[in-house]
């Protein structure tokens, strides 16, 4: 930790550890490819290689200064609100960042676009209406038409997001371009990408081990289950149909969501899981990164105290 790349911590290239009910047990290469019984040693015997020296053996990389300004920036202003969403700022550099003025370069893209793809792919383009009236009839919109009393934002505090669709898994995603760049500057620059905090997949088939069951989730249009706060909405605007109709004109939204395509969307996701899986969450990024280094990969299925069945999945998903 401390400079300005990323460091991987030493790690020993012929083996690896598991914890199996409390129990380090060492595994050797052979033994996690092959399915071999794995063989048992204790820490003293193992003591150069013993997970209480130094955390050499865990998977989680080390984080940059850029990463370490991640965490702190948004983790003491993370709330849960009264409908229930997960509100975390946008992790900008800046306080208050400044933008060149591009509504009308980013009308025009998304006017091309739309119009393209309802020429050329029709199919794909009524998903698209389908992907975004899921995102307007919820109980809480995730857009919502710019009110007029801020469609003329002032001193730059705006941005808008220009959009186009992917095809995946037989349904339209809706992807919006905030790498495009207009004289020079984008809104993915001014945000902290995060970390990566995914387990890997080795650490994921080691874990696999410890249990005799295995368990699998998916959260429904993760991104857009957590919320910006309500001032930031401006830095997130783009152009869709009025009332979602292609018969009507492109009129301007914004975001009250993180939305695909943002550089910290992915690494705010994961935030929002693990401020879901913890009965007491840190109040700052520091104490964060701790918790992060000391916690222990495996944990039991069954509820813990004031646990309900939705905070036990989201533990699992994070393990």
């Amino acid at each position: 930790r401390g400079n300005g790349n990323r460091n991987r911590r030493r790690r020993l290239p012929q083996q690896y550890v598991a914890y199996t009910r409390g129990s380090p047990v060492f595994m050797t290469t052979d033994h996690a490819c092959k399915g071999n019984t794995p063989e048992e040693t204790s820490p003293e015997e193992g003591s150069e290689n013993s997970p209480q020296e130094n955390d050499e053996l865990d998977e989680l990389e080390a984080m940059s200064r850029d990463e370490e300004e991640f965490m702190r920036k948004p983790v003491p202003y993370i709330r849960q609100r009264d409908d229930g969403m997960i509100e975390i700022p946008l992790p900008f550099k800046e306080e208050r960042p400044c933008f060149p003025y591009n509504r009308g370069k980013a009308l025009q893209r998304t006017k091309t676009t739309l119009e393209n793809l309802k020429r050329q792919n029709p199919i794909v383009f009524q998903s698209s209406l389908d992907k975004f009236q899921k995102n307007v009839e919820t109980s809480t919109p995730r857009f919502v038409p710019v009110p007029p009393e801020l469609r003329k934002p002032q001193h730059e505090r705006a941005y808008w997001i220009s959009l186009f669709t992917v095809w995946q898994k037989e349904k339209a995603r809706i992807v919006f371009d905030a790498k495009a760049p207009t004289d020079g500057v984008c809104l993915n620059d001014k945000l902290y990408q995060g970390t990566d905090r995914n387990n890997s997949l080795r650490g994921v088939l080691i874990r696999f081990r410890g249990h005799p069951f295995a368990v699998s989730a998916d959260i429904e249009n993760m991104f857009h289950q957590i919320a910006v706060p309500e001032e930031q909405s401006t830095y997130l605007r783009f152009f869709w149909y009025q009332d979602n109709n292609p018969r009507l004109p492109l009129i301007e939204y914004m975001s009250r969501v993180h939305l695909m395509g943002l550089t910290s969307t992915p690494a705010i996701s994961n935030l929002a899981v693990r401020y879901a899986a913890r009965e007491n969450p840190p109040v700052d990024g520091d104490t964060w990164m701790k918790e992060d280094d000391i916690i222990e990969p495996v944990s039991y299925t069954h509820l813990r105290a004031h646990e309900t069945p939705e905070h036990l999945v989201c533990r699992l998903l994070l393990e």
